[in-house]
């Protein structure tokens, strides 16, 4: 028993300094500065998802739960697209100047529900799936959307779409690569899963934490 626990540690401690680290380092294909051009604005779309680990361990988790829960490939996917296209409109929000409550809260909490879900394997079934896939894609989003303040309308869409493709190619192929493994694996698809389920977790609870130390 004591090896598991070491290494759900580990993995906990890992994803901690990685979440710190990755505030540093946001934003990093413009410096920092915000895109003026549709260049910047492509670079900037789709290194920001990769380069903050909440948001790309996100991104990992909700593809392994889609795998997992035993959905048709269809549905999965869509439910996936649907998340990413959320995003977009939360981006839209944030640029537009429309504030939101307690939005801070959104992705760690985003965090805890699907290291839940990963841990279980599980997800409520039908329309309740959807809506929490919304909030959740209009929340990252809204985080996303930081980093366009202040930008014109081209750029913009660029990031936009930057956003869009590369979630979708990491989600999309998280996907495939999980179904793959589970017809090889099951358990060693399953013990993934809740190590992801344990960085998720810590993640998150380092986020709230920061927050409520500002």
């Amino acid at each position: 028993m004591q090896m598991p626990i070491k290494r759900f540690k580990f993995f906990a401690v890992a994803a901690m300094t990685a979440f710190a680290a990755s505030k540093v380092l946001a934003h990093h294909p413009t410096g920092g500065e915000v895109p003026s051009t549709a260049w910047q604005g492509l670079l900037s779309g789709l290194g920001h998802p990769i380069i903050e680990i909440d948001h790309l361990l996100f991104l990992f988790g909700a593809a392994f739960v889609a795998a997992f829960v035993g959905a048709q490939p269809k549905r999965a996917l869509f439910a996936l697209a649907v998340y990413a296209l959320a995003g977009m409109l939360g981006t839209v929000f944030r640029a537009g100047g429309i504030e939101w409550a307690m939005t801070e809260w959104l992705v760690p909490l985003s965090l805890l529900v699907l290291a839940f879900s990963l841990w279980l394997c599980w997800v409520p079934a039908g329309a309740i799936t959807l809506v929490m896939v919304v909030i959740a894609g209009m929340g990252h989003g809204y985080a996303y959307g930081e980093a366009i303040l202040g930008s014109e309308m081209g750029p913009l869409a660029w990031y936009l779409f930057g956003l869009f493709l590369i979630q979708t190619l990491l989600m999309t192929s998280t996907y495939v690569l999980v179904r793959h493994l589970l017809v090889r694996s099951q358990l060693g698809s399953r013990l993934t899963a809740r190590a992801l389920s344990v960085v998720l977790s810590a993640t998150a609870a380092f986020a709230m934490l920061s927050g409520l130390s500002v």
